[in-house]
């Protein structure tokens, strides 16, 4: 994991060097689509949680912005869903969209969003919002990083097996949250369950959520200010390993719950985990049934004209990212669609 960052941070550096990376920015002109992806802002320092939700810190994010700013236009949401339901932009345009719902999206993101007049969508979690408690990402994080002795081994979701004194408690993190991810069939109360048993850290996952994650007023009051609230579903399930009932439950309620809480309904969903196996054919016609006008998937590149509404690509900030690396996967997103 770590020799792959490092290649990319070495070719980052080099295109950037050599002046191929402003070249290639410049080639950035076709009239298209470009959708960012964060989820927390804000410094890693004393983080008890999963690290990799933190997109940025919070000065990194005011110079994504401006460089974002410098190359795209970046109108209200509801003008880009109008353009992509017409299938076509008329300029190189970005959407900047949040996950799940965290404070710092509210007390670090928002305030530099509205004083550099960029708007965004919020994709929140309802039920996390409603009743606060660790998710599952966060808690398999939490477990790691408390857990005593050189091993680890887990059963769940796949046999894995950890040596603290050859990788990292990160790497290990990553690596069991990828399981998750890619499982068929993930019950998150077999991971909680595997995890109390293996690590023995005993977790209070509603006294660490408490301060976590944003409040109704806090998602109102961004409502008010032109920020568009999405729907992350009620519970952020891998929704293609739950019956279609149980599906449309998930989309239905959150969306009802939203409405309930701004005073109109959301018109765009992004897909918890939101990767190819997270999300299938059935999810879409139900996304589309419920009442949604677009929802968005993680990875990929650029949406153009022939992009399907209801799995738009978004590429991910990530907080490991050199400056060159950002632009580099920004300009590479934008780019790869036009070639």
């Amino acid at each position: 994991m770590r020799g792959s960052c490092a290649d990319r941070r070495s070719v980052a550096s080099l295109l950037r060097a050599t002046g191929l990376l402003p070249a290639l920015e410049r080639l950035r002109r076709t009239p298209r689509l470009l959708v960012v992806n964060y989820h927390r802002v804000g410094e890693l320092a004393g983080n008890q949680f999963d690290d990799a939700t933190f997109s940025a810190t919070a000065d990194e994010f005011r110079r994504q912005l401006r460089y974002m700013k410098r190359w795209f236009a970046i109108p209200p949401p509801q003008e880009v869903l109008e353009s992509l339901e017409r299938g076509s932009f008329a300029r190189p345009t970005l959407l900047v969209t949040f996950d799940d719902g965290y404070r710092d999206n509210y007390e670090v993101a928002f305030p530099t969003l509205r004083e550099l007049g960029v708007p965004a969508c919020f994709f929140v979690v309802t039920g996390l919002l409603d009743r606060p408690t660790l998710p599952w990402w966060d808690r398999v994080a939490y477990s790691i990083k408390k857990t005593h002795g050189p091993f680890l081994r887990l059963e769940y979701p796949e046999r894995l097996v950890f040596d603290f004194r050859l990788i990292s408690r990160a790497q290990a993190t990553w690596r069991v949250l990828r399981a998750c991810k890619d499982s068929k069939s993930f019950d998150e109360s077999c991971l909680i369950d595997e995890l109390t048993a293996r690590t023995g850290v005993g977790v209070d996952a509603s006294s660490l959520a408490r301060t976590l994650f944003m409040s109704w007023n806090s998602v109102r009051e961004m409502a008010r200010e032109g920020m568009a609230i999405g729907s992350h579903t009620a519970t952020h399930p891998v929704l293609a390993s739950l019956s279609e009932a149980a599906q449309r439950r998930e989309l239905r309620d959150s969306r009802e719950r939203i409405r309930d809480a701004i005073g109109s309904y959301p018109d765009m969903l992004a897909y918890p985990v939101g990767g190819p196996r997270a999300f299938a054919d059935i999810t879409r016609r139900l996304a589309r049934e419920v009442g949604y006008r677009a929802a968005f998937s993680n990875g990929g590149s650029v949406a153009c004209s022939c992009i399907d509404r209801f799995a738009v690509p978004r590429v991910a900030v990530e907080q490991a990212d050199t400056w060159a690396q950002f632009r580099l996967r920004l300009t590479l997103a934008s780019v790869r669609a036009g070639l």
